[in-house]
């Protein structure tokens, strides 16, 4: 048959089914009904339907059943919107593709309330696209029955679309998983046996169970462990529960780095998650990612120098972050300490990150050159030349919402350092003393240092306009003061 046409009386919607080549057989004896279709080839205007394959109903006392092979999903899109009255709505934004290998359905009573029933099928490549869900091709085998079930999906080139609940699209160059679920009166558990999933960019294996009746939410406990996680797509798997600027300033602050020997805990009551310290959720249950961070980028905020190659440890605890590193570099000096926290990454989302650095003073006045202090130094400091080291104390607030308003705390301390501002400034030896700063700000309480010959004291700061006052006071040869001057 060529050209078949069929008009749905409720909707006065026409549907055409271009070729049908196929064996059709029907027998109806009073007691058992049976049809048959062995189709040779079957296209919609949407594709192929199928290149041999067959449907068998059957109709008994004992019950009825449906068995398939080899229909081609794509093939069947345009008739989608004829399940409307017994399906979900969204049926004509839902798009499906890859083969029915098999699929076998029995069951008792009218089939809108069946009594019994079982259900199984294999899938080949299935896909599935809706503008809420997109998943797949995965091949998927499946049994259901009204008391439990199972559910294995692989995949070799998987991708997962959730808007909803993750920023953007997650491919998988592997994806290996199956679920089992089982009834008991009004309770349900659910175990996830395995999962194991990976791309370029991570490494994951979780496995645990969920139990709890069918009127309330239930217990959760699972485990998995992180082979590996790229640090600039953490924002991409983290949940948009969390609030899309986190997640985007995750996606910034984090570009460069890998994270590995990780571990994810989920363990107590759903409803209470993530167990948010200092609520009284916080007892209820545990929700931890932990890992190793090495070659870490932070880029904590714009206009700051970056923190760089932070090797050490990083978790993910309820609703907060924590990053402790053991060593890292900023601006080109060593940090042997680095701690970055988000206290609580749902509400009044503030980024606390605490440093201390040892090195040359010449990379501390790298530091403030290329961040905003250097405003404040009104280019006093453009032309000093320093030798000797010094160890940096740095503490910054970042609000996530507005990173203009980022408040700093900073302090530069020195030892036998010699300087040399230039210009009518005499050179400065064996300097010893300290650099006060913020956001907006520089000061040198007290220093004490050797110039002309002389022991000298200097201090300076910022005056009402903003210039950058020092000054100085001591003794001096005179024989080198009018060699300088």
């Amino acid at each position: 048959m060529s050209d078949w046409r069929v008009t749905h009386l409720a909707t006065s919607s026409t549907y055409s089914l271009p070729r049908l080549d196929a064996k059709l057989f029907w027998a109806d004896t009073g007691k058992n009904q049976t049809l048959k279709i062995d189709g040779e080839a079957i296209e919609s205007p949407a594709g192929t339907i199928c290149q041999s394959c067959s449907l068998a109903y059957s109709q008994t006392e004992q019950g009825r059943s449906l068995d398939l092979a080899g229909w081609q999903l794509a093939g069947l899109n345009l008739y989608l919107p004829l399940l409307q009255a017994v399906a979900p709505q969204g049926l004509d934004k839902l798009r499906l593709g890859g083969e029915i290998a098999q699929a076998s359905l029995t069951w008792q009573g009218p089939w809108q309330q069946p009594t019994i029933w079982s259900f199984d099928a294999t899938l080949k490549q299935f896909a599935m696209v809706h503008p809420e869900l997109t998943v797949g091709p995965v091949d998927v085998s499946a049994q259901l029955k009204p008391q439990g079930g199972r559910m294995d999906l692989a995949g070799k080139a998987m991708s997962l679309s959730y808007p909803a609940q993750l920023l953007e699209t997650l491919n998988f160059s592997h994806w290996d998983s199956r679920v089992e679920w089982q009834r008991q009166g009004d309770n349900w558990r659910l175990d996830l046996r395995n999962l194991s999933a990976a791309n370029r960019d991570m490494q994951l294996k979780l496995a645990g169970h969920y139990q709890g009746s069918s009127a309330g939410v239930g217990q959760v406990k699972l485990s998995g462990d992180i082979g590996h996680l790229a640090a600039n797509k953490v924002y991409a798997y983290l949940p948009r529960i969390l609030g899309d600027e986190v997640l985007f300033w995750l996606r910034r602050a984090l570009p460069k780095g890998d994270a590995s020997k990780g571990k994810l805990l989920w363990e107590g009551s759903v409803q209470d998650f993530p167990y948010t310290a200092g609520s009284p959720a916080a007892n209820k249950g545990q929700f931890l990612i932990s890992a190793e961070g090495r070659g870490v980028t932070l880029d904590y905020v714009e206009g700051w120098p970056k923190i760089e190659n932070i090797n050490g440890h990083l978790s993910f605890a309820g609703l907060a972050m924590d990053v402790r590193a053991k060593s890292a570099e900023i601006s080109g000096a060593s940090l042997f300490y680095v701690s970055a926290k988000i206290p609580n990454l749902e509400i009044d989302q503030h980024v606390f990150i605490d440093g201390k650095a040892r090195g040359k003073t010449s990379d501390f006045l790298r530091f403030v050159q290329n961040s905003p202090v250097k405003a404040a130094t009104n280019g006093f400091l453009d032309q000093l030349v320093a030798t000797g080291q010094g160890a940096l104390a740095l503490k910054l607030d970042i609000p996530i919402a507005d990173t203009d308003e980022t408040k700093v705390e900073g302090i530069y301390q020195f030892k036998q350092n010699e300087l040399q501002f230039g210009g009518v400034i005499p050179k400065l030896s064996e300097v010893t003393g300290s650099v006060e700063f913020s956001e907006a700000s520089l000061k040198i309480p007290a220093a004490q240092a050797k110039a002309l010959g002389g022991q000298v004291s200097l201090h300076g700061a910022n005056d009402a306009q903003g210039d950058l006052l020092l000054q100085m006071k001591g003794e001096a040869a005179m024989e080198q003061v009018l060699a300088q001057y």
